[in-house]
Order: C-alpha cells, then sequence, then structure tokens
C-alpha cells in the first residue's frame, strides 16, 4: 500500500454531539427525518 493522505468526501450533515445544544439538535434533526417521529415533533412545535 502506498504512503501518503488518503481521504474520503462524505456528503450530509455532521453533528457536534459532544455539546449540549448540538446533541438536541442531532436528534430534532434526525427525528424530524423519521416518518413515525416527524408528524409528533411538528404537531408539539405547532401546538405547544
Amino acid at each position: 500500500m502506498p504512503d501518503g493522505l488518503k481521504a474520503l468526501e462524505l456528503e450530509g450533515s455532521r453533528y457536534d454531539i459532544g455539546d449540549k445544544f448540538g446533541n438536541i439538535k442531532a436528534i430534532l434533526e434526525i427525528g424530524l427525518q423519521r416518518e413515525e417521529l416527524g408528524r409528533v415533533l411538528v404537531f408539539k412545535r405547532v401546538v405547544g
């Protein structure tokens, strides 16, 4: 295997789950993408 730097460019979002706000943001954004959770989260946001 040749020496050198190897990299792979990734697509998508990154979340800083070491930070409290980043962790909550990750949970909510991923939850909104899920069909069974997304409707509940959106409903709570609009109503609550």
